[in-house]
């Protein structure tokens, strides 16, 4: 008869010598991440962050993500402007600085050109180890060569042992975030932590300026799409509805207490929050309400 790997039964000796392999393996992989991130991060961002430390003290901070929710949004004009990825094509905004580290050529490359060429006086972060959860994405060294880019490192430590598919089919629990999560308040000595979207990193680094307010727009983390006009509208009908970005939640659970308990006089404000309802202080611009109430009258005429 054939055999068949589920009949393999595990001897409590062997199960043993199997965990005992496995944390030997984790104890490894933290090593390495040590010797190939942290110390790096430590000699890279003595060089970027000082600079930055309480820049925009009594200032306002507007992080403007990808969801549709920033559809609803109308610039102040009294804010200084961060983007996020593809955000950074709204001419509606006059942007300060800018965070991305999705390389993969093609769309990246036209995203990173288009900086290049039209936002010069912009601030770009490129982050330095991308590869380690969405594999050979790293920004090639000519995008950092030019005006304006300050290169960081993020901590990725929970990509290296989990992978980012696991991850985005499985998400993750509030328990695991309890003992994996740690954001470091000293931005020139540690690798920023990112999970999964450069929101987070820019959200730490807003933090790090000590501004009074900061407004998060387009941080939905839902499943409804992206915002109009930052090129996503073919992948937004060919992605499947199964990709819902709720997992990010419990990461921002985390960085909203971690702003809480270091940042305690900082106004954090989500603006038209889907699935960050609840998290930070929530506010609603009038076009959301009214698009939302339009929304339900043609729901309701439809069951009529």
């Amino acid at each position: 008869m054939a055999d068949n790997p589920e009949n393999i039964v595990i001897s409590q000796e062997n199960r043993a010598q199997l965990q005992y392999l496995l944390g030997i393996n984790r104890i490894l992989d933290r090593l390495a991440t040590i010797a190939d991130v942290y110390i790096p991060a430590a000699i890279q961002h003595q060089k970027v962050f000082p600079k930055y430390k309480g820049c925009h003290k009594g200032e306002k901070i507007v992080i403007v993500g990808g969801g549709p929710s920033a559809n609803f949004f109308t610039p102040f004009s009294d804010a200084i402007y961060i983007a996020q990825n593809y955000q950074i094509y709204r001419d509606d905004i006059k942007w300060k600085y800018f965070f991305s580290g999705d390389w993969a050529g093609g769309k990246e490359k036209k995203l990173f050109d288009f900086v290049y060429e039209n936002r010069k006086d912009v601030v770009k972060f490129y982050d330095y180890n991308c590869i380690f959860f969405c594999g050979d994405n790293i920004v090639p060294e000519y995008y950092r060569e030019q005006d304006n880019v300050e290169s960081f490192f993020h901590d990725l430590y929970n990509y290296t042992l989990r992978g980012w598919d696991q991850i985005t089919r499985d998400g993750i629990s509030e328990l695991e975030y309890d003992y994996k999560f740690f954001a470091n308040p000293r931005l020139d000595l540690a690798p920023i932590h990112n999970f999964g979207t450069m929101f987070h990193t820019a959200f730490q680094f807003a933090l790090w300026t000590h501004p009074k307010e900061i407004y998060l727009v387009g941080a939905d983390c839902s499943n409804v799409g992206h915002a109009k006009g930052i090129g996503y509208e073919d992948i937004d009908k060919e992605q499947p509805q199964d990709l819902i970005y709720s997992w990010y939640i419990p990461a921002w659970k985390k960085l909203a207490e971690f702003a809480r308990t270091y940042y305690p006089d900082i106004d954090v404000i989500s603006i038209n929050p889907v699935g960050l309802r609840g998290v930070f202080k929530d506010a609603y611009t009038q076009s959301y309400l009214d698009s939302i109430q339009q929304e339900q009258s043609q729901n309701e005429e439809e069951k009529a």
